[in-house]
């Protein structure tokens, strides 16, 4: 699996991270043998320190990826920005990426007001190292409580030099193959691609299994009962097959620029119970003859009608 590194500072000479572009280059190698092929520069900006504008940010990381593709590292670098968030500019923001939350003062004391973020539809972006313990054992833990939780989106590295805050991308992502499995290692990956692509991500529910119903079948069977006088009586009508939400998710977003990722449905308290495998009975109205499309089929023609 190649990585995308959603936060580095490798750019040369233009805040705490790389000093010249030999430093960069080094710094590039160690990218690549930590399987990193994407990264997003993010120089600090606006921080009382550092200023790099986007002008700047667009000329220099140019000249950065001339520099890679000469040296013949396989890296490919996009332009960014490490921003100070202030009141002003979090209004013009319409989605926020939150960087680092377990290495955040407030989050470490209150752990719970993430959710309430996640939940405004805030995407959480955790530092490799932090998982690994760089920052110490009370980092390390809330890391892994974050994405026990299921209110972490994906890894970066925050790389600024060749100790402590250096690219340990590779080795965050075997722990996390290990503690968690492939699935959530992968998801995290695809998440930041689509981060990187700008693409949407939509967390439909993967532990609800249930089945989508057309309303169209719902109105031939209705006219199919009228016609053939079937006797009166409650009949339990869907289209065939099921599935959880998230695979159904997946169907709709097929061949569009949406990443679906999955979620349990504990991450939506609701308040009403609902049952974790509401699937009816089809074999009453099976029984009168009619047939009944799978929701795949009816899931198809319901977006060839659409075109």
């Amino acid at each position: 699996m190649t990585l995308v590194d959603l936060h580095c500072h490798i750019l040369p000479g233009v805040d705490d991270g790389a000093k010249d572009l030999p430093m960069a280059l080094g710094m590039a190698r160690d990218a690549v043998a930590q399987g990193i092929s994407h990264i997003l520069l993010t120089p600090h900006h606006m921080d009382g320190e550092y200023t790099n504008h986007k002008i700047d940010v667009l000329r220099k990381t140019t000249a950065f990826q001339e520099a890679l593709d000469a040296a013949k590292i396989p890296l490919t670098v996009f332009p960014g920005q490490e921003v100070h968030l202030t009141g002003e500019l979090l209004r013009a923001l319409d989605d926020d990426d939150i960087l680092f939350p377990e290495r955040n003062h407030g989050f470490q004391k209150e752990p719970d007001r993430l959710y309430d973020f996640v939940e405004m539809g805030c995407l959480t972006q955790l530092t490799s190292s932090s998982y690994l313990g760089v920052f110490g054992d009370n980092v390390e833990k809330l890391t892994a409580k974050i994405i026990r939780s299921d209110m972490g989106f994906a890894f970066s590295s925050d790389a600024h030099n060749f100790k402590g805050r250096r690219f340990l991308m590779g080795d965050a992502f075997k722990k996390l193959e290990q503690q968690a499995g492939k699935d959530v290692a992968t998801r995290f990956n695809d998440d930041a691609r689509a981060i990187l692509n700008g693409e949407e991500i939509v967390k439909p529910e993967f532990n609800q299994i249930g089945r989508p119903t057309w309303t169209k079948t719902l109105a031939e069977f209705m006219s199919y009962a009228v016609e053939e006088k079937l006797a009166y009586g409650l009949y339990q009508l869907s289209n065939d097959d099921s599935c959880s939400w998230y695979d159904f998710a997946c169907e709709i977003l097929k061949d569009t620029q949406v990443q679906a990722e999955p979620v349990d449905s504990t991450a939506f308290p609701q308040k009403a119970y609902r049952p974790k495998h509401s699937v009816m009975s089809l074999d009453k109205v099976k029984a009168t003859g009619f047939e009944i499309p799978t929701w795949q089929k009816a899931l198809r023609s319901f977006k060839i009608n659409l075109k």
